[in-house]
């Protein structure tokens, strides 16, 4: 993952997405926080949750990689109703529609 510079020096603090599987999640990367975006559905209702990895999950991630997301996926999509509390979708909606944008260029 490149950190980049803007035009004036300053560092550039985006996110961006890292890694995805279509139509079920997405893992984005900011500073040193990682976000997994895992598209769910309850009671016929469709819905994205916005995860910010604690720090065991992230420590999990960078030793297990891919695997790891994929099983965090499942469990996410098998009881979001247990993530809730944790979700930044609205927080974070610009940002990550932003970090969408750039990566689909």
């Amino acid at each position: 993952m490149a950190t980049l510079v803007d035009s004036m020096g300053r560092w550039d603090d985006r996110m961006e997405v890292v890694a995805h599987e279509p139509a079920s999640w997405l893992l984005l990367h900011k500073k040193s926080a990682y976000y997994l975006e895992v598209r769910c559905s309850l009671y016929g209702n469709n819905f994205n949750l916005l995860i910010k990895l604690t720090e065991d999950e992230r420590k999990q991630y960078e030793k297990s990689g891919k695997a790891f997301i994929q099983d965090m996926v499942v469990k996410i999509q098998s009881f979001p109703q247990a993530y809730y509390t944790r979700n930044q979708s609205i927080a974070l909606q610009k940002t990550v529609g932003e970090a969408i944008l750039a990566w689909r260029r």
